[in-house]
């Protein structure tokens, strides 16, 4: 075994860190006193990416059994359930009320190292490797606190721990005041779609006059609506053409990186004989799995996907351009259409005769272009902002398997 050094440290410290279990540094599970008659309660939906959101202020007497770790200042909560989610809690102090977090969490209390660096510590990714080794279970594993307490950490001195924690809160605090933007820019979007949609808000034309009054269509009326001719798992390859299930089609749509799986070339010219070939402007809409996510084809797209998972909205033009019916797709309206229309069922569908019945309002095509237009310019931006909070997160996971042993 190698030196326990990082790979990158600051010049000012040197030596070998130590080794020891996390339940000889810290106490797993401390005893608590008798909860409040009122507090936050911290349960495993209330934390991600290591921010609290949605916690309940409830009475004790309400309390579900499961709120039993009561949380000093200091304290990291560590998710047992599906740990690879990382959605770990640091308790930096206590607000109007004490805080009660769940038993699906474990509690970690520092008691002769630096709280903040040990939180640092649970996010590297070999911890989290050992972590998932002690795991049980398959589609929810799960950890308990006598085997995390067993898992090995690596630590320096004080002074050095003490850095690193203030170096990852300040990257923490960069990444949250970017993540500020973003959903401020979202915001902003979801504001101006409503105006526009809803038509409190109207542009006029070149010459300043209103544009004529939306008209309100049937989506079967002024499409072609279907999906493509069906290719069974058998069929898959390893390379060839892209084959998109819905789940691609809600990444793409979020401007994620996907694994795409494929068909043959034979098998894309023979299918797309009969169904014919997407092309610039179509629609693909989610119809099962996450419902009603939409996708714009591209000039340069040339991929198959699945039927049945992806409606496919064929835009012949005329009275509607596909930039606008993207937009659209994302509106309030119609996706309260679309909720209703796929129920509220174990398993929800949003099947092409919904997508024909389909309300929509639609203006006149230059009255489109400028919606789509204003709208692309604001995502322009929120994409751009969304590469910066992504990119500030990758570092974070690079300094973080650098940085600690």
């Amino acid at each position: 075994m190698g030196k326990r050094v990082p790979k990158l440290r600051f010049p000012e410290f040197s030596g070998e860190w130590k080794e020891k279990k996390l339940g000889e540094v810290c106490a797993i599970n401390p005893q608590n006193p008798p909860l409040p008659d009122q507090f936050e309660y911290i349960d495993l939906g209330s934390v991600k990416n290591g921010n609290l959101f949605g916690s309940l202020i409830i009475n004790k007497d309400n309390a579900p059994s499961r709120a039993q770790r009561l949380l000093k200042t200091g304290d990291v909560l560590f998710q047992t359930v599906r740990p690879y989610q990382r959605n770990n809690y640091y308790y930096k102090q206590k607000k109007i009320l004490p805080s009660v977090a769940s038993t699906g969490y474990v509690q970690i209390r520092s008691t002769n190292n630096k709280s903040l660096f040990l939180y640092y510590t649970l996010y590297t990714d070999g911890f989290v490797r050992d972590v998932l080794d002690c795991c049980t279970g398959t589609s929810f594993p799960a950890i308990n606190s006598d085997s995390l307490g067993n898992i090995q950490i690596r630590y320096p001195s004080i002074p050095e721990q003490q850095r690193i924690a203030d170096f990852f809160s300040t990257v923490d605090g960069i990444i949250a005041s970017e993540q500020r933007i973003l959903d401020d820019l979202q915001l902003k979007k979801k504001g101006l779609m409503q105006e526009l949609f809803s038509r409190e808000l109207r542009f006029k034309d070149k010459d300043g006059k209103e544009f004529p009054e939306w008209e309100e269509k049937r989506l079967g009326e002024i499409t072609n609506i279907t999906s493509c001719k069906r290719v069974h798992q058998e069929e898959w390859t390893k390379e060839g053409i892209p084959f998109y299930r819905a789940r691609e089609i809600v990444a793409l749509h979020r401007h994620e990186k996907i694994s795409p799986l494929y068909i043959s070339e034979d098998l894309y010219d023979k299918n797309s004989k009969l169904s014919g070939k997407i092309k610039k402007g179509d629609l693909l809409v989610t119809g099962v799995g996450t419902i009603g996510i939409q996708y714009l084809v591209k000039e340069k797209d040339r991929f198959y996907f699945k039927d049945g998972n992806i409606i496919w909205i064929q835009n012949t033009g005329g009275i509607l351009i596909g930039e606008f019916l993207y937009y659209l797709f994302d509106s309030k309206y119609i996706q309260s259409q679309i909720k209703r229309m796929a129920g509220v069922g174990t398993v929800g569908t949003y099947t092409i005769e919904n997508a024909n019945t389909t309300n929509v309002y639609i203006p006149a095509i230059e009255e489109q272009q400028k919606i789509a237009t204003c709208l692309f310019l604001l995502d322009g931006g929120i994409v751009e902002q969304q590469k910066i909070v992504a990119g500030w997160k990758l570092r974070k996971k690079g300094l973080l398997q650098q940085m600690f042993v």
